[in-house]
């Protein structure tokens, strides 16, 4: 299902994709080295912190800037622990109402000393889109962020399908994906995306399946994100809850290519096993994902728990990536 941005995502682009500054003099060298004659490994974490609010929803009249910054800074020290060379986020707060008008990826960006992109997928600044809205949701920009040890080669947003009836919130709303380029020595580089998938309905997220899959380079990329289906399957597990089983459209027929054979078409070869990472309070199912494909392969994948700081745990992965003389058999293979 195709459809052209709003104006507003085009100056959500312009205005809201951006590297926040913080350098070091140690990040000016490439992430990894070149010369190293085994291959190269980043550890990478995907992370949906629920705007810094913790395990409930955000109350009507929002949080108190107190409470954010508290938040964010034990979510730095989580993340900090983890030793990650990319963390991507979603569900991350610019500058809204309801969480004290902080900017949450700038915010942990400077406490870890990395470089922040950011990408609006929701703005209720304008009084046509915030009026629409609960009080809570007015007066913000929400989206993707990431954060790196080195500087990105290069940055795109993807505006993904995203039907009215798919929208939690409003017509503003959009689903995105978030690419960068990091590099990985003098001459090589990976493409690195960050995703956030429609929750409500099964066709939708295939159809933004789709449109990942052809901009993702087919040598080999890392995307991570929050896909809203369970792992690998086309049924929940019986275990799972009516609630969320109604909540995400998983009572869906055995029907049609599962998520990630659209993806790639061998991914599954090349993928380890994931934890469960939602709900919080008790992991029924793994929505939350770190994935690899082609010259790129899983080797390692736990669960961080969330501590208290987000209605979903979070995800670390290493990623081992070939050396680029096998990009060409990648892409034929897959």
């Amino acid at each position: 299902m195709a459809g052209g941005p709003m104006p507003w995502r085009m100056l959500a682009v312009l205005g809201f994709l951006m590297a926040s500054g913080v350098v070091r003099a140690s990040d000016e060298a490439p992430l990894l080295s070149s010369s190293e004659p085994a291959p190269m490994r980043l550890t990478v974490i995907s992370a949906n912190v629920h705007v810094a609010a913790g395990v409930e929803p955000v109350p009507d009249q929002g949080l108190p800037a107190a409470v954010v910054r508290e938040n964010l800074g034990k979510l730095a020290e989580l993340f900090a622990s983890a030793q990650a060379d990319v963390i991507l986020l979603q569900e991350v707060d610019f500058g809204c109402r309801r969480t004290g008008r902080i900017d949450e990826g700038e915010f942990l960006a400077k406490r870890l000393a990395m470089h922040h992109y950011f990408a609006v997928t929701l703005d209720t600044t304008t009084d046509a889109a915030g009026n629409a809205l609960p009080a809570v949701l007015r007066e913000c920009r929400y989206g993707l962020a990431a954060l790196t040890r080195a500087p990105a080669l290069s940055t795109s947003i993807t505006w993904l399908p995203n039907p009215p009836e798919s929208n939690a919130w409003s017509a503003t709303e959009g689903r995105a994906l978030l690419t960068l380029t990091l590099p990985l020595g003098e001459n090589d580089r990976i493409a690195i995306g960050n995703t956030h998938l429609d929750y409500r309905r099964r066709d939708t997220r295939r159809e933004q399946a789709a449109v990942i899959a052809r901009v993702l380079p087919p040598m080999g990329w890392i995307l991570a994100g929050d896909f809203n289906e369970p792992f690998f399957s086309l049924r929940p597990a019986p275990d799972v809850s009516e609630t969320l089983v109604r909540l995400h459209g998983w009572d869906y027929p055995d029907t049609g290519l599962p998520l990630w054979e659209i993806l790639s078409p061998r991914l599954a070869e090349r993928t380890v096993a994931a934890p469960a990472t939602y709900p919080v309070s008790l992991p029924e199912v793994t929505i939350d994902l770190v994935l690899a494909a082609g010259r790129a392969r899983l080797v390692r994948v736990d669960r961080l728990d969330s501590a208290g700081l987000s209605d979903h745990h979070f995800v670390r992965a290493v990623v081992e990536i070939g050396p680029a003389a096998e990009e060409k058999r990648f892409s034929e293979n897959d």
